[in-house]
């Protein structure tokens, strides 16, 4: 089997992951760059992200890339309707 493969193997990475969740759940392209730069930042941390599988932490990066790009949208969506207004 390797043989056929020409030993072109590779161990999926956490982009790869993202790439993949992002395909899945059709996310906007906002929020793939977010989740791209989120599984970055765990690099810049290597010691404590590195033993974790490289699916949480892309499943991590894509579910906080979604929570902040449609809340966020949410709330200029909202602050368009004239009954909404935003306190603080």
């Amino acid at each position: 089997m390797l043989n056929v493969l020409q030993f072109d193997l590779m161990v999926p990475s956490s982009y790869d992951f993202v790439k993949l969740f992002c395909h899945r759940l059709k996310v906007t392209s906002r929020t793939k760059n977010l989740s791209d730069y989120l599984c970055e930042l765990t690099l810049l941390h290597g010691d404590v992200y590195l033993s974790r599988p490289p699916s949480k932490i892309a499943a991590a990066s894509v579910a906080l890339a979604r929570y902040a790009v449609e809340v966020i949208e949410f709330i200029i969506h909202c602050q368009l309707l004239p009954t909404y207004m935003i306190y603080g």
